[in-house]
């Protein structure tokens, strides 16, 4: 390979310690947004349809999941725009539903293939 490897971990450290200075405040407060919608869409399924095994509360959990899987991408992107030395705004979390579409369906395809590897390494 022509890979550089020339690299200790005490310089990753390094690179890493300068690049999260300034940082962590934009980033508390994306997990801070995060958290709350969550909590907030929790509350509300709890207050209209409960947890309780049924088939409504399960199909809930999963629009649940849908809506918040595109703000768990948010929340990578302002980690690998730091990185990328670009200016994160706690906005960037939104931006992930501008192709909502795309990511559901990779996602929705990630787990068929997560579970179809598993029935083919169980099932033998």
């Amino acid at each position: 390979m022509s890979a550089n490897t020339d690299w200790t971990i005490g310089e990753v450290l390094k690179t890493a310690r300068e690049k999260q200075v300034g940082f962590k405040l934009t980033y508390f407060m994306a997990i801070g947004l995060y958290a709350l919608i969550s909590i907030g869409i929790s509350l509300a399924q709890e207050a209209t349809v409960g947890t309780s095994g049924g088939i409504a509360a399960s199909l809930i959990g999963i629009i649940v999941t849908l809506i918040l899987f595109p703000l768990g991408v948010g929340l990578g992107l302002l980690g690998i725009r730091r990185a990328a030395g670009k200016e994160t705004a706690v906005s960037t979390l939104w931006e992930p539903y501008n192709q909502a579409i795309p990511l559901i369906v990779m996602f929705v395809l990630m787990a068929v293939l997560i579970v179809a590897g598993f029935f083919l390494l169980v099932l033998p």
